[in-house]
């Protein structure tokens, strides 16, 4: 994954799926059949507290293993999910530990064990949080590494369910269209991820396969 994001960029990068007009009849046929299910999908970065940056991970999707990288600290301490804000001028969401002043369910103090993430908490004043997120940045602290998601763009993807009698870990080999599988935790493959919109090559051989 290339997709970088700096703090200091105005603009988010042209359409990194690279949406295709001449492709849109062939998406809508393979669609309408099931054969392509269309999933909204951003870029997950790590905002880490005592480097101050916004380290870019991949894809927020589970990899090959039904891996997701999550910073220990948000699974183990009172996190906080989906907080709404505005990123390089686009949506996007964090997910932190912080210490409501009134809502303190976690048993562990964050403070007296992780470093307070300033550079999160500017991202959140400077990006402005939605009216409707739960979350008040102005009365809470955040520690710890923090998890941004954004760019958030529809991929195309196949799954089992639609694709019957087809060995996704064959068929993969015959795409050309950078993609990856994806597996549940217990390493049965949920589907092919489509990490751009698919090329024409792949679609006609989808639809002379499905259709």
């Amino acid at each position: 994954m290339n997709t970088i994001i700096l703090e200091n960029n105005r603009k988010m990068s042209p359409n990194r799926t690279k949406p295709n007009k001449s492709n849109r009849e062939a998406i809508s046929n393979l669609s309408k059949k099931n054969v392509l299910i269309a999933e909204m999908i951003g870029i997950r970065a790590i905002v880490e507290a005592e480097q101050e940056i916004i380290r870019p991970i991949g894809l927020d999707t589970v990899d090959c293993k039904g891996f997701i990288f999550t910073p220990l600290c948000i699974k183990l301490l009172h996190g906080t999910h989906g907080i709404k804000f505005t990123h390089n001028d686009t949506k996007a969401t964090m997910s932190s530990v912080c210490k409501h002043a009134h809502h303190l369910s976690c048993m562990i103090d964050p403070a007296s064990t992780l470093p307070r993430n300033h550079f999160a908490e500017n991202l959140l004043e400077k990006g402005g949080v939605e009216k409707d997120t739960y979350f008040d940045h102005k009365s809470s602290n955040l520690y710890g590494d923090a998890i941004v998601v954004s760019d958030v763009r529809r991929h195309w993807c196949i799954r089992p369910y639609y694709a019957p009698n087809t060995d996704l870990t064959d068929l993969i080999d015959d795409l050309t269209t950078p993609r990856r599988l994806r597996c549940y935790s217990n390493e049965k493959i949920h589907s092919i991820l489509f990490e751009e919109e698919p090329n024409s090559d792949d679609l006609l051989l989808l639809a002379m396969k499905f259709l």
